[in-house]
């Protein structure tokens, strides 16, 4: 569409230098002064009568930087970049007039005839800011003007950046966000995204002391982890690689891109169990970085598409208030978008409307049927509203549509396990831990199913096989050992075998119920002495947590101990009861 003005010019800032004030304004007829002496000796009188009226109380006294009452520079129209508006017909209605009414505004006040500069650059920055948010062509220009007429202003320097790291140009964008930095010394983000471009720019000796200083000041910055943590894999420093990396992930754990680095770096470490186990997790999501500008460019967006997207944001970042506020909009303008009414009822569900989060929930079913997770979510809310047939057959419904989603299969299994229905429940347990080969809580919810129905050798076996897959899950490994331990059938236990595995848990995880298993254990192989030793502070840290219902159980277990006599309660009983999850 339109274009503006020819002349182009490099990035750089355009600055001005103030017209020196004179302390005595010379009569008129010893010289002629000129506009601009005129305009000047007009502003100091100005501020002088302003200032005689605030001494007097009749106005407030105003807070003047030098040259605050000076004309600024006249804009130089030929020294800004041209802009032009490209096309934006499959933009949105609403955000398309917005990005054309910004052009139009940058283009009117560039024309008029005494471009007032602050509003111009303001204009410029708007319109470029918009071209970035919506990822359209050509925002450079527009933002580089806006640098030239506001150069104190840190969003344009920082956009010229993220326009210049998205094109994959990182020297120009390396620049760029380091004048965003010496405008901002503080900021985090510009400090790291102006170490990522120099890494990428093989500058390693650049980014490393700005992402340390960065962690000094804000420790939980996970990008930065992320980088360093790379730099040193390349270094060959595999111990720092793998000390940031899990760093990252413990502040991000949807961070799945990392695994493979981490991956990388234990292999390198030659720790060849955990390399695979990282490896199995690795997917494509990055490590975000907070960021107040990008921020403000997502939420610069108008119409259902940018409402959407900003919603789910809010839903993510534990924000269900503002994000039930954004997706109505959008159910408002387009009712038949069947994500909208999912995430709708997700948000509703998080803020305790459970009626409401169901309503949506049925309204997104119906819309994409094919869908089986908005049928597995709506069956989540039924069974929290308490409505368990409906919850059942949504759950149904989900794995019919979708037999390969694990995690329905699973709450199908619970359900049916909350129901007293194990025998029901089994075969959908198989699947779940088929599918989901490292969700320990899975295959120990399918072992109290096994329990419930007396099937103990069945049970041995199938925690003994995983356990036989390292790393084993330290939940599943408790279980073998009880059961080898204290099964009610002979033939399934094995007192040095619940030994071995209790001990090497006890070292892992210093927990009260490990230790719990290594009493039963030492019991088992009629080491009672040591089984009292372990049952006492099994007892002594579960009174610390007030888990007062399994005091009862280790009590009498330690009686059991105490007469020469081994355990053979696996849990306690309300651990096997239906519903019951393997965490006290």
């Amino acid at each position: 569409m339109g274009r503006v003005g020819s002349r182009k010019v490099p990035h750089a800032r355009q600055g001005h230098r103030e017209p020196r004030r004179s302390t005595v304004i010379a009569p008129a007829r010893s010289r002629r002064l000129t506009r601009r002496q005129w305009a000047a000796g007009l502003a100091v009188a100005l501020a002088l009568g302003l200032a005689g009226l605030a001494r007097a109380g009749r106005l407030p006294v105003p807070s003047l930087s030098p040259g605050a009452w000076l004309p600024e520079p006249a804009v130089d129209r030929d020294a800004l970049e041209a802009i032009s508006l490209p096309d934006v017909s499959l933009l949105d209605p609403l955000a398309r007039k917005q990005v054309e009414a910004a052009y139009q505004r940058a283009v009117d006040l560039r024309e008029a005839p005494s471009p007032d500069r602050q509003a111009l650059g303001a204009a410029f920055g708007e319109l470029g800011a918009l071209l970035l948010a919506y990822d359209q062509p050509g925002a450079a220009a527009p933002l580089a003007n806006a640098e030239a007429l506001a150069p104190s202003d840190v969003r344009w320097p920082y956009y010229l950046g993220r326009v210049a790291r998205l094109a994959g140009d990182f020297e120009t964008a390396a620049a760029a966000y380091a004048r965003a930095m010496a405008l901002a010394p503080g900021d985090v983000p510009a400090r790291v995204r102006t170490a990522q471009m120099r890494y990428e720019l093989g500058r390693i000796d650049a980014a490393v002391p700005l992402l340390e200083a960065v962690l000094a000041d804000a420790p939980r910055t996970a990008l930065a982890h992320e980088l360093l943590g790379q730099i040193a894999l390349d270094r060959g420093d595999a111990a720092a690689a793998i000390r940031h990396f899990e760093a990252t992930l413990a502040l991000q754990p949807d961070a799945s891109a990392v695994h493979g680095p981490l991956a990388e770096a234990y292999r390198k470490a030659g720790q060849a169990d955990r390399h695979q186990a990282h490896l199995e997790q690795l997917g494509t999501v990055r490590p975000t970085i907070d960021d107040p500008l990008e921020t403000a460019l997502e939420q610069s967006k108008v119409g259902p598409s940018a409402w959407l997207a900003q919603a789910d944001l809010a839903l993510r970042n534990g924000n269900p208030v503002a994000a039930a506020s954004l997706y109505e909009k959008v159910v408002r303008d387009d009712p038949d978008s069947a994500r909208a009414h999912r995430n709708l009822g997700v948000a509703r569900g998080q803020l305790g409307d459970l009626d409401g989060a169901v309503r949506d929930l049925q309204a997104a079913a119906r819309l994409d049927p094919a869908d089986g997770g908005v049928h597995q979510v709506l069956g989540e809310h039924l069974a929290q509203a308490g409505r368990a047939a409906e919850a059942e057959a949504a759950y149904r419904e989900a794995v019919a549509r979708e037999p390969a989603n694990g995690a329905a299969q699973l709450a199908l299994a619970e359900l049916l396990r909350a129901g007293d229905r194990c025998d029901e429940a089994l075969p959908f347990y198989a699947t779940a831990v088929a599918l989901l080969p490292t969700d320990g809580v899975a295959r120990v919810q399918q072992t109290f199913c096994l329990v419930r129905l007396g099937r103990y050798a069945a049970a041995r076996d199938d925690l003994a096989a995983a356990v036989a897959n390292p790393p084993a899950d330290p939940d599943v490994v408790d279980a073998l050992a009880r059961l080898l331990a204290a099964a009610p059938d002979d033939a399934v236990r094995d007192g040095r075998g619940a030994v071995e595995l209790a001990l090497a848990l006890e070292r892992k995880r210093q927990s009260a119920d490990a230790r719990e298993t290594l009493a039963m254990a030492y019991a088992e192989v009629g080491d009672f002495e040591t089984a009292i030793r372990w049952q006492t502070e099994a007892i002594r840290l579960a009174t610390a947590e007030h888990q007062t219902a399994w005091l009862e159980t280790l009590n009498a277990n330690l009686a059991r101990y105490r007469q020469g006599e081994p355990a053979r309660t696996l849990w306690p009983p309300y651990v096997l009861a239906p519903g019951a999850t393997p965490q006290r």
